[in-house]
């Protein structure tokens, strides 16, 4: 077998293509397909590949954000970034027919938000915060069986 050194250079990776690595969990050398690999890569990134970020911008007048997750069920963060603190801002999170058992919302800001009401679309929210620091943040985690989104962070 010859050594990487000695291997010819591929110039694009398909679908069909097949790479080697070794298997700890196996012991030996085996191989992946492209896809697989592509597929391991993006789900050992943190919120990847379902995670939808919104972006807002605003002169530091009140805001509303509504989360709506590109794809039902998954992931969402809001970036907030105001020119001057607000003195008013509202979160709306995902409606039933958009959130899933363990879903997050990612929220962040850069200037204080004086009142900030999560509004949980008919679940409960516990432990989100009524106000905002300067690049404040939190995060929530929902539970399909309480229908209650609790924050973890």
């Amino acid at each position: 077998m010859p050594s990487i050194d000695e291997l010819s250079r591929a110039g694009a990776i398909a679908d069909a293509d097949e790479l080697a690595l070794f298997s700890k969990a196996n012991g030996s050398t085996r191989k992946v397909t492209a896809p697989q690999l592509a597929a391991y890569v993006l789900g050992s990134i943190e919120g990847a590949p379902d995670e939808t970020i919104y972006s807002l911008a605003t002169d530091g007048s009140s805001f509303t954000v509504a989360v709506l997750p590109e794809t039902p069920g998954g992931s969402a963060w809001a970036q907030i970034t105001l020119s001057a603190p607000a003195p008013a801002g509202m979160i709306i999170l995902p409606g039933a027919e958009d959130r899933a058992h363990g879903q997050e919302v990612l929220v962040t800001c850069t200037q204080a938000v004086t009142t900030l009401t999560v509004n949980g679309s008919g679940a409960a929210v516990v432990g989100a915060p009524t106000a905002l620091a300067a690049n404040g943040f939190f995060r929530l985690r929902f539970d399909l069986i309480s229908t209650t989104w609790y924050r973890i962070g």
